[in-house]
């Protein structure tokens, strides 16, 4: 794990090791007993525990950032696109990492979030009501977080995929960004541009300097 200090365990180990262990009181152990495998087979989930020592008066606080790297994010036409992270810090994970785990602890993210969030409800509540907030919440967190965005070394600039849920993978689909296009426009219109630029491409019959010549050929 990252910055592990002598206070901190990680471990991918099994759900019933991870859970029997921390109600114990004891360390994770150094290594998972059996390595990557079906979801199915001894459930593997990844368990973080702090030893917070004595606590007061005072709430203790931590946090943990959780990352993967995916190489590649995108492949569009036969051309693989790296994420966009990889173009900020030429690649460098451990610097990106450094840096953010730097601006969370020095920051106040979590009443930063909460701030956010209750002026976004109030926002909301002052158009459609208390209903209307509630079902704009949930469809706010589920838009923004189906979203991957990559470094278009063709272009030279950042573009944005949607990925749909649930389905059978689908991604940048023009229904799907139509329904999410209202929660960009609101609050993130230059991000929605990024959304849509990759379906522009195609359907301008760029998709030859990609690798796969695919002509946008469908009847309307």
């Amino acid at each position: 794990s990252f910055l592990e200090d002598n206070s901190t365990s990680s471990i991918i180990t099994s759900d019933a090791t991870a859970r029997n262990l921390f109600s114990l009181g004891k360390p994770f152990p150094s290594t998972d007993d059996h390595p990557p495998r079906p979801c199915n087979d001894n459930w593997p989930v990844l368990a973080v525990s702090w030893n917070l020592e004595m606590v007061g008066s005072q709430a203790a606080r931590r946090f943990v950032s959780i990352v993967y790297d995916q190489v590649y994010s995108i492949r569009y036409f036969g051309h693989n696109m790296a994420p966009l992270w990889t173009f900020n810090w030429e690649g460098n994970v451990t610097d990106m990492l450094t840096v953010s785990v730097g601006d969370a602890a020095s920051l106040n993210i979590t009443e930063d979030c909460a701030k956010y969030d209750e002026t976004l409800l109030k926002q909301l509540k002052s158009v459609g009501g208390d209903n209307f907030a509630t079902l704009a919440s949930l469809a706010w967190r589920q838009v923004i977080g189906s979203t991957d965005y990559v470094y278009n070394d063709k272009e030279k600039v950042p573009w944005g995929f949607l990925k749909e849920i649930s389905s059978g993978g689908f991604i940048s689909t023009v229904d799907v960004l139509l329904s999410a296009a209202p929660v960009f426009l609101y609050k993130f219109p230059q991000t929605f541009v990024t959304l849509i630029l990759p379906v522009l491409a195609y359907a301008n019959n760029e998709t030859h300097i990609y690798g796969d010549n695919v002509s946008y050929n469908l009847p309307w």
